[in-house]
């Protein structure tokens, strides 16, 4: 078999003709890694999505921490506050409170140890009569309630709650005034099955009703 020889010119011409497409393609290269990058999504991508609502599923801790009371902003948890109290202090109504030789308005609930020490042996009497009054679980029922109320009409609510047996006290897709009727109904007791909790509420057939779920 006789080889052919590939003349000089056709292989200058090859080369020339690859530099002339890559010099022609560079330009848009170019174009490409300078242009602007997209805008950063300003809402969760399942909100934007009118044909196929999200659904939210909210999780309550309503375990027997939350009855705590709410701390004064003036109170720092880190410090170990020299006082007499040890072990938590239940307050079973609203009333005046008298330790140390100290008199405070204190609401029903549970209080720390280490924040009984810091009101009635640390406090000056500015700090004493501007107790917070409102537990965990109030802040609770004011902060979802008011989600709920305002969330967009696109999304799917449905409410979970640490403490409530299987978990699911209303499906996604519940009517939205029944959902915060239930939040103002929970109270604090019992206590942090998380675990068991996270598992029913991820759990499609449990915590999607058949109206509000795309895929039925």
């Amino acid at each position: 078999m006789t080889m052919r020889k590939l003349d000089p010119n056709v292989g200058r011409t090859l080369v020339l003709a690859l530099g002339v497409v890559l010099v022609a393609t560079a330009p848009s290269v170019v174009s490409i890694a300078a242009a602007a990058p997209p805008p950063a999504c300003q809402a969760p991508l399942f909100v934007q999505q009118a044909a196929v609502p999200g659904n939210v599923m909210l999780v309550v801790d309503d375990s027997g921490s939350m009855g705590a009371v709410v701390h004064h902003s003036g109170y720092d948890s880190t410090v170990d506050w020299p006082g007499d109290q040890l072990g938590w202090f239940n307050v079973g109504a609203d009333g005046d409170i008298t330790l140390n030789a100290v008199t405070i308005f204190l609401a029903a609930g549970w209080y720390q140890d280490n924040y009984i020490n810091w009101m009635f042996w640390n406090t000056t009497p500015a700090e004493r009569a501007a107790m917070p009054t409102s537990t965990r679980m109030d802040v609770v029922h004011d902060v979802f309630s008011d989600f709920v109320a305002n969330a967009p009409a696109n999304i799917n609510i449905g409410l979970a709650s640490l403490n409530t047996a299987g978990g699911i006290i209303h499906p996604c897709g519940t009517d939205r005034a029944t959902i915060i009727t239930s939040i103002n109904n929970l109270v604090a007791s019992g206590g942090t099955p998380l675990a068991r909790a996270s598992e029913d509420a991820a759990s499609p057939k449990r915590s999607i009703s058949a109206m509000s779920s795309p895929s039925e």
